[in-house]
């Protein structure tokens, strides 16, 4: 006697339906870490560029006896980020001509994705020079919107604005 079995080769539809699903839906987890992951890699290369900074401006002091005066100030300031001036604040951007750009850095620093509202700003303490706060914004899910602050003590935080010192 010859016995029949079925053949079953394949997946059903809703086999099918189950796996569509669950890649679909590790696609949305992985492409929303992917999309947190840039905000981050921006902000750690904001941090990196202030470090850099603080390095010329270190040199910088060494060689001068002050930190630059920012162009707000009647000084030279540096030309740390090519954004426009945002308003209201003492920070400004000058030319790329100014003596700590040409002698002590690599080259411009600007901001990953430099609109005005994302920008690198110097300030030193009035009268001495002595003193100097390096500000950046920030975008990560924590603290966006907020300052990643560099002191001339080499101490970084987030703050929620960029005060003069």
């Amino acid at each position: 006697m010859k016995s029949w079995r079925k053949s079953v080769r394949g997946f059903t539809l809703i086999e099918l339906l189950v796996v569509i699903a669950i890649i679909g839906y590790l696609s949305v987890i992985g492409m929303t870490q992917l999309y947190g992951a840039r905000e981050i890699a921006r902000d750690a290369r904001r941090q990196s560029d202030l470090a850099e900074i603080r390095l010329a401006l270190s040199m910088y002091e060494s060689d001068q006896g002050r930190y630059p005066i920012p162009v707000a100030n009647g000084g030279t300031g540096p030309d740390i980020s090519s954004a426009a001036s945002v308003a209201g604040t003492i920070f400004d951007n000058v030319d790329g001509g100014n003596p700590l750009v040409k002698e002590y850095m690599a080259g411009r620093f600007v901001d990953p994705i430099n609109t005005p509202a994302l920008y690198y700003s110097y300030d030193t303490s009035n009268g001495s020079h002595t003193a100097y706060r390096l500000c950046a914004v920030v975008e990560g899910r924590a603290s966006a919107g907020q300052f990643l602050v560099l002191e001339s003590s080499g101490e970084f935080s987030i703050r929620a604005n960029c005060n003069p010192i």
